[in-house]
């Protein structure tokens, strides 16, 4: 798989609403990947966000989210989470337009684009039906 072992402990962490571990496990992951090839994974980013965004964190979301969309620019998972963020700090019109772009890609067939997802959702995966609404 292209991911450590820790980012799948911070993802245990994580859905244990562990916060503090998670973080802790996936900034390992991201710091070897980093050290190693010279760039984390968009899927750690990912989570990591979320990591903040659950602690309202929103402003250290927000910036892991932008680097999961420098690596995968048709991620519309971040692109929700986004728009949720920007929602809450009444940023209407900018969330509308991750909205819309999430949207966009999910309808083209963009999601997590892991070979384990056609087995079993991730974490924090999004459906299509959320964004319809």
């Amino acid at each position: 798989m292209d991911h450590t072992f820790n980012m799948y402990i911070g993802l245990c962490y994580l859905q244990l609403d562990n916060f503090k571990k998670a973080e802790e496990f996936i900034k390992k992951s991201i710091n070897y990947r980093i050290k190693k090839w010279g760039q984390a994974h968009h899927l750690e980013h990912f989570y990591l966000g979320i990591v903040y965004y659950e602690q309202n964190r929103l402003e250290l979301a927000k910036e892991q989210f932008d680097l999961a969309l420098t690596y995968y620019h048709n991620f519309p998972d971040v692109k929700y989470y986004m728009a949720r963020i920007l929602h809450l700090q009444g940023k209407k019109e900018e969330a509308k337009q991750y909205y819309t772009e999430a949207l966009d890609d999910i309808k083209k067939g963009y999601t997590i684009n892991e070979d384990n997802a056609i087995y079993e959702e991730y974490p924090y995966q999004i459906k299509k039906y959320w964004l319809e609404k």
